[in-house]
């Protein structure tokens, strides 16, 4: 029954369940579910075994001085990969912890131990999980700190180790570099190819009708002045059906540094099979990354392409674009494959000169065929059928309605028509802004097609011939809805999947002195100050502490914590004449050897021990005139003079 009740307390004890949440946070490092277990496992047989197996201090030493050699050397090149190593590390020390009753000492390196492990794993535990660890932590570190403050007092080691507000805030300092230091890192048991299935396709067929979809999230965007987010560009058409050709696919150039004028993009991808392999973007990409795709490139097309993907809780990409692309001139090549058409049709040709009349210039020709399209004629998605033997001439000259699609590939071929090299873009156009965060909803409803034309002295120009006003016409988000896409989109980019690059966009700050980014760094410095503020505060000396809970929560509370300090500071002058309280004595039994050893100080050290476990055990409130003895007997122990040693 007594073994029950001291292992009961023994997983009870707040040091001990932080070091399971270390221990948790450090598994999750390796995969989700297996280690994570196993290191809960680990923790729950230690305790149960705790003092049954002897290992020497030394070989401990030897054992952990092996593993952190090893997990330095061969952790990996990076410096996460190397912090990660150092938690395993960790680990086996905090086994050898718990194994026996750790010294105050080495309570405290097993609490700075934990807090580390949990800091360095917080950067793959996927999802709200986090929270839950955030809250735990807090929770018990003030538990945690407050019994290390008190087993200090109850040690045999001739030079005390006290508990001091900058040991403490020193190591949650670390515990915050550590946080702050590693941009996350998304940590899978596997990759897995994700097929095409639901994605957007490389394909556009101009006589098929499309029913209005739903409005499936399928990413969220922020940054400023976005517009046309393209995923494919399609460059041959056989008459009905535009597909990408092989420069589609096609590597034509390697990621650059973005330049100073750079704009930069975040996405979270909340439905990776209907996105596939192309990450939409726009403009002319600079630079691109992401946490759910080894590479990725950009075509000939001028779309990005990753050369694989694998589904992860949070799949993040960031990237760096120029409005302004460079004026790269088409290649023989190129130009054939823009202007490539099957046989005119001849009433086409005819429409196509009423259009443009006797304009010659290219710019302003594309810019009549353009306006032609989108003010005569009608934007409606469930349009019937058009022929597959002539689905333009249906549709410029008979229906004169129907989806995005039908509008992009018209005018792309009377831009061929008139030997303006032109292609078809498929993607996104944003327009869901969520109310409170800055940053796109982007949802199967926002799929568009738009007509990309090589224009004289402005390169590659995008060219929409759809109705807008109508198009425009979608079903607005509730506030609800807004404030949790919202949330999970701060979430998701801004804690779980903090980046490399806003990393260095502090790490910038700081250097050069210079705001960026106001908005980001009053977030990250407000969150961190907080926190180091809430814990500093906590554990000032005692008198603050007083102070604070007396106005808090009134007398009695403030007596109740200057009689707990009264019995601290009695340990620590009957350790100045050499008599210490053991780890597993209680304070009655202490008491007793006290009166066996020295009588003359039994009777003060009884009125502060009695009063000590009163308030402890039975939350009673001592009076004045009990307040007024324990003084008087703290005063005494004071100046009794240091004895012999007792055995």
């Amino acid at each position: 029954m007594e073994e029950t009740r001291l292992l009961k307390s023994e997983l009870c004890a707040p040091l001990n369940i932080l070091v399971l949440i270390g221990l948790i946070c450090q598994g999750m490092v390796w995969d989700n579910y297996l280690m994570p277990c196993l290191f809960a496992g680990a923790w729950l047989l230690c305790l149960i075994f705790r003092d049954t197996v002897k290992i020497p201090h030394v070989l401990e030493l030897i054992c952990f001085s092996a593993a952190l050699f090893l997990c330095v050397k061969y952790g990996g090149r990076h410096v996460y990969e190397k912090s990660v190593s150092i938690g395993n590390a960790l680990a086996v020390l905090q086994i050898f912890f718990l194994l026996r009753k750790p010294s105050p000492r080495e309570k405290l390196i097993s609490a700075a131990s934990a807090i580390i492990q949990t800091a360095i794993g917080s950067q793959v535990i996927i999802g709200y999980g986090f929270i839950a660890v955030l809250a735990a932590s807090a929770l018990l570190l003030p538990k945690v700190f407050s019994e290390l403050e008190e087993s200090s007092f109850q040690t045999r080691e001739k030079r005390k180790f006290k508990i001091s507000a900058w040991s403490v805030t020193v190591i949650v300092l670390t515990s915050l570099v550590f946080f702050a230091a590693f941009p996350r890192i998304r940590v899978t048991g596997g990759i897995g190819s994700i097929g095409s299935a639901g994605a957007m396709q490389p394909e556009l067929e101009t006589s098929r009708s499309i029913m209005e979809s739903g409005n499936q999230t399928i990413f969220q965007i922020e940054g400023s002045d976005i517009t046309y987010l393209k995923s494919y560009a399609l460059d041959t058409f056989d008459g009905n059906t535009w597909t990408a050709g092989k420069m589609s696919y096609v590597k034509k150039r390697s990621f650059t540094k973005p330049g100073p004028d750079s704009l930069h993009r975040k996405a979270a991808v909340r439905d990776l099979k209907l996105m596939g392999t192309a990450l939409p973007t726009d403009a002319y990409v600079r630079m691109l990354q992401g946490n759910f795709f080894p590479g990725a490139y950009i075509s000939d097309q001028g779309n990005v392409i990753a050369t694989m993907v694998w589904n992860t809780s949070e799949n993040i990409y960031e990237y760096w674009t120029d409005k302004l692309p460079p004026q790269e001139p088409l290649t023989k090549r190129e130009l054939n494959s823009f202007l490539k058409l099957p046989p005119n049709d001849p009433e086409i040709s005819r429409f196509l000169a009423e259009i443009i009349g006797s304009e010659k210039e290219a710019v302003k020709q594309a810019k009549k065929l353009e306006s032609h399209l989108r003010n005569n004629f009608k934007y409606v998605t469930g349009a019937p059928n058009l022929q597959k033997n002539a689905p333009l001439r249906d549709f410029l000259l008979v229906k004169k309605e129907g989806h995005c699609e039908r509008f992009a590939s018209a005018l792309a071929v009377l831009l061929r028509m008139k030997n303006i090299p032109s292609r078809v873009a498929v993607g996104f156009y944003p327009i869901h802004k969520n109310e409170i965060g800055d940053f796109y909803n982007v949802g199967s409803s926002d799929a568009h097609a738009w007509t990309e034309a090589y224009l004289p002295g402005r390169g590659w120009t995008i060219l929409d011939a759809t109705p807008y006003a109508e198009r425009n016409l979608r079903k607005s988000r509730t506030l609800v809805e807004a404030a949790r896409d919202w949330f999970e989109f701060f979430w998701y980019t801004k804690i779980v999947n903090f980046s490399v690059s806003e990393q260095r966009g502090i790490l910038d700050f700081i250097k050069s002195g210079i705001l960026v980014d106001v908005k980001k760094l009053i977030i990250h410095m407000l969150t961190l100050t907080g926190i180091v503020l809430s814990i500093f505060l906590m554990y000032r000396k005692r008198k603050y502490l007083k102070k604070f809970f007396a106005s808090a929560r009134g007398k009695k509370r403030g007596r109740i914590l200057e009689i707990r300090n009264f019995y601290g500071e009695m340990l620590s002058e009957l350790s100045r004449l050499n008599l210490f309280k053991g780890p597993g004595e209680t304070p009655y039994e202490f008491l007793t050897r006290i009166e066996g050893i020295m009588p003359e100080i039994a009777e003060n050290a009884r009125v502060i021990t009695e009063s000590f476990c009163e308030v402890k055990y039975a939350e009673h409130e001592p009076n004045t005139e009990r307040m007024r003895k324990i003084r008087e007997s703290a005063e005494t122990l004071k100046t009794k003079k240091r004895r012999t040693p007792f055995l």
